[in-house]
């Protein structure tokens, strides 16, 4: 799950740097420590929900299988080719 993050981070830090080069003209390390807590944390908390109980109950995701690989659904399958 941290690679969802890590992946987001970059744009919310280009976020938070340019709002504060408009505000003060410098950077606060203490607001970005606080973004990339924030940034990970949040975004941790939203995948598992999204994988738990909540997450399949919705319509977006109800249908989708629980398990993020299955054998059944690989195109390159041997099963039944007798290999």
């Amino acid at each position: 799950m941290i690679e969802h993050s890590v992946f987001a981070l970059p744009f919310a830090y280009i976020a938070a740097l340019t709002a504060m080069w408009e505000q003060a003209r410098a950077v606060d390390w203490t607001t970005l420590l606080l973004v990339t807590v924030c940034m990970v944390g949040l975004r941790t908390f939203a995948m598992a929900a999204n994988r738990s109980s909540i997450g399949r109950s919705t319509p977006a995701t109800r249908a989708r299988p629980t398990a993020s690989w299955s054998p059944e659904r690989c195109p390159c399958s041997t099963r039944g080719r007798g290999l």
